[in-house]
């Protein structure tokens, strides 16, 4: 009984470290990412000097201004998002998607049901073993 237990806290501790790891990660690459941004804004800042016009902008490539702004957003909203997703999951102890689903269901006053409807037509259970086939390995052809 108490060898079960011990093996049982010290999974529960390695499931911990796993979840706060995954929150930091993703909260370092938000930071670095939002460091970045504000980089390149203050770069892109055009300060003219005492000769220089003020009203007329060095030429810039519009194509490469948009790559870079859709670039830096996509990477800020992935990183704020995975990092609130993953404190969540941190906070709640949820390592699984499955354990997600019934801990929302438990929120939100739904019905528990491990049961879930699991049918699918031919061609779907058809392409889900030729998957997983894939991914194990296991090709028989």
């Amino acid at each position: 009984m108490k060898e079960t237990m011990a093996e049982e806290k010290k999974e529960y501790k390695k499931r911990r470290v796993l979840q706060m790891a995954k929150f930091y990660g993703a909260a370092t690459f938000t930071l670095i990412t939002m460091r970045l941004i504000s980089r390149a804004i203050k770069v892109r800042k055009y300060v003219p000097t005492m000769f220089q016009q003020n009203y007329k902008p060095p030429p810039f490539s519009q194509r490469n201004e948009a790559m870079s702004a859709l670039t830096f957003a996509s990477a800020a909203s992935m990183g704020t998002f995975s990092t609130l997703i993953f404190g969540f999951c941190w906070a709640f102890d949820i390592s699984t998607a499955r354990e997600f689903v019934l801990r929302t269901r438990e929120f939100m006053g739904l019905p528990q049901t491990l049961d879930t409807d699991t049918s699918m037509d031919e061609e779907t259970a058809k392409l889900t073993k030729e998957l997983q086939d894939l991914l194990s390995g296991g090709n028989d052809k």
